[in-house]
């Protein structure tokens, strides 16, 4: 159940970065990416879901933030004993560029949808 809640939190926390990056990156620079292949917002958001998901673990292992559990669940998930710091387990892997392509497909789904609805009602005026 535990492993469970967590997987749903990175659920709740993937779908926030992709909200706010597809949004961000079409208010920025939309007019310019509208028109071109799906590919390039793809790989740049891509880049940018891949930042937002790794800038903090370098930061917590500096000042020393330590996460340990006991639940034989999630310490089996990461394949870590009770002692261990969970944080060291979290760099990025192979699996994690799969997720990263999967929320930046979401991310410009998204971004582009609110972008040309932003549009539409702009032009209507």
């Amino acid at each position: 159940m535990h492993l469970f809640v967590l997987l749903l939190f990175y659920l709740w926390i993937s779908l926030i970065h992709a909200s706010f990056s597809g949004i961000s990156l079409f208010a920025i620079c939309g007019h310019s990416l509208i028109n071109k292949r799906r590919f390039i917002p793809v790989f740049i958001l891509t880049a940018v879901l891949g930042f937002l998901e790794t800038y903090w673990i370098p930061m917590a292992l500096y000042v020393g933030l330590s996460i340990r559990c006991d639940q034989p669940e999630i310490l089996g998930f990461f394949n870590i004993n009770q002692n261990e710091n969970i944080v060291r387990s979290l760099f990025p892997k192979a699996v994690s560029l799969g997720l990263w392509i999967i929320q930046a497909i979401i991310a410009d789904f998204i971004g582009r949808s609110v972008y040309l609805k932003l549009i539409r009602k702009l032009t209507m005026r």
